[in-house]
């Protein structure tokens, strides 16, 4: 399995400007890389491969200001452009070219050098910027792939890593969970997560601040940049919060979860509901609740979230009438079962993943994601 660590990195000032003009020359390769693919299929009908862009970047960097930076690190610039066309050829949205605002942020080392210890500090060194310094240790293991990221407000340094297998399976019962609004979370065993309300007041302020100021002059790059720092806080924070939680549900609940596998982009759809569904961030929750639950033993498998509100967890029977939103409370004519409707979807989403057919493959795996409706287990991403 591969797991991805997040560092802050501590940068001289001379680093600092030589990173400044790294992601300057990758804006300048990856705005002309785009340029020739575009000219040369409008003017010949000839496709640029990643490949025909790769050999003209070896011989460019035979000039002393091009070989001054990794060539592995530019190469990753390239094969950002060649994405964006697999993108494209796939479900549409022609790639643009880079601004000096909306310019590189990025660049990956997929060869990395070894990761040195100096006092209190660890330290990376990326050839023409300089040596990126950072305080947490990382867990012992191969590092694949480094990222370096420049945000609003900081530097990060991302280490993909090779994540040794758990050796002790969770033994503790699955564990259903329900998604919705009101509460953020329900599990069949009764527990509640509160609703997210997302605290848009420094934004908002910000913005306010931003709209006045003269279009075009320097002061207003200031105060776009302060409103960029102010989502950089509450993203962060936000997604803290979903860490803190999906740590405390593995750890206090269980390993092995069943969640349902919600069409969100579809669910946005709804204006009036939109907002609320992207605060409570399901996708992102499920995403990490899957590597925590994988890496301490357990699973989660995704299933049909169909009917499981409109069906009794008791007896399966379905009510004469469909249950709206403004009902709180299941009331079963057949059964008599009474009890929260959040907490009935629950149970019949965990009834669904222990019943599936490939829910008795699990037991012979230390993690993993399962499809219910795949006879097969598909690998991690």
């Amino acid at each position: 399995m591969l797991r991805t660590y997040t560092r802050k990195a501590y940068l001289s000032k001379s680093a600092h400007v030589n990173l400044a003009d790294f992601f300057d020359q990758a804006r300048y390769l990856y705005n002309e890389s785009l340029a020739e693919r575009k000219n040369a299929w409008e003017q010949e009908q000839r496709s640029v491969t990643y490949v025909d862009q790769q050999s003209a970047l070896t011989v460019r960097r035979r000039d002393p200001s091009w070989s001054r930076f990794p060539s592995k690190a530019q190469r990753s610039i390239l094969k950002r452009l060649d994405r964006a066309y697999q993108h494209f050829f796939k479900r549409g949205g022609y790639p643009r070219f880079r601004s000096w605002r909306t310019g590189i942020h990025s660049f990956e080392d997929t060869a990395p050098a070894k990761v040195k210890s100096s006092g209190k500090y660890f330290s990376y060194t990326v050839k023409g910027i300089g040596c990126l310094k950072f305080r947490e240790a990382l867990p012992d293991g191969k590092v694949k792939l480094v990222r370096v990221v420049r945000t609003p407000r900081r530097i990060k340094l991302q280490f993909v890593m090779e994540a040794s297998e758990p050796e002790v399976l969770d033994v503790r019962p699955p564990v259903g969970i329900d998604l919705g609004i009101k509460d953020r979370a329900t599990l069949s065993n009764g527990y509640k997560v509160p609703k997210n309300v997302l605290d848009r007041s420094e934004i908002k302020r910000r913005q306010r601040i931003l709209s006045r100021a003269k279009k075009g002059s320097k002061n207003r790059d200031k105060k776009r940049l302060g409103l960029a720092k102010a989502w950089q806080r509450v993203t962060e924070r936000e997604k803290g919060k979903v860490h803190a939680l999906t740590s405390a549900l593995v750890k206090d609940h269980s390993c092995r979860y069943v969640v349902e596998d919600l069409k969100i982009p579809n669910m946005v759809k709804n204006r009036r509901l939109s907002r609320s569904i992207i605060e409570q961030q399901w996708g992102f929750f499920v995403q990490c609740l899957t590597y925590k639950a994988e890496s301490a033993g357990g699973w989660v498998i995704k299933v049909n979230p169909r009917n499981t509100t409109q069906q009794c967890s008791g007896c399966g029977s379905m009510p004469r009438e469909k249950i709206g939103l403004g009902q709180r409370t299941y009331h079963c004519y057949a059964c008599g079962l009474s009890l929260d409707r959040d907490v009935n979807a629950a149970r019949n989403i965990l009834h669904r993943g222990i019943t599936s057919d490939s829910a008795g493959i699990i037991a012979e795996m230390k993690g993993g994601y399962i499809n219910p409706g795949d006879k097969t287990p598909s690998p991690t991403s």
